[in-house]
């Protein structure tokens, strides 16, 4: 009786596991082209999911097809809600931060095409969508 209920635990436990980590996955329609781990991704419907320590994150088309993975560090107290932050210069949107919501998310450090696009167009500003 014990090992069953063991076993019974375990396979909760086990199962629980993708439940949270779909509660990480941040679904947004992005209405511009931008940039993520350098690369150029077009406008549309994409997935983000940081990994369980917040130092990854991984994109996906929506097909589910996986796009990306971009280095992050995780930060408390970015969004409430679930969205994406980008900063924008010129024409150019380089993706900053992802909130899954109740304040937990990540962000991303700024890369060389980031610093290059800034010394072009100078200074830029804060651009925030939440999901569909």
């Amino acid at each position: 009786m014990m090992k069953s209920l063991k076993v019974l635990t375990m396979a909760a436990a086990v199962a629980a596991v993708p439940c949270a980590r779909a509660a990480d996955l941040v679904k947004v329609d992005v209405p511009f082209k931008f940039v993520v781990a350098g690369q150029q991704l077009p406008s549309g419907v994409y997935m983000f999911e940081p990994s369980e320590n917040g130092r990854m994150v991984q994109v996906y088309a929506r097909n589910y097809r996986h796009l990306a993975v971009a280095v992050s560090v995780p930060e408390r107290g970015r969004m409430e809600q679930p969205g994406l932050v980008f900063h924008k210069h010129g024409d150019r949107h380089f993706l900053k931060a992802i909130s899954t919501g109740n304040g937990l998310g990540v962000s991303l450090p700024t890369t060389q095409a980031e610093k290059t696009a800034e010394a072009a167009q100078g200074d830029g500003r804060e651009v925030a969508i939440g999901r569909p």
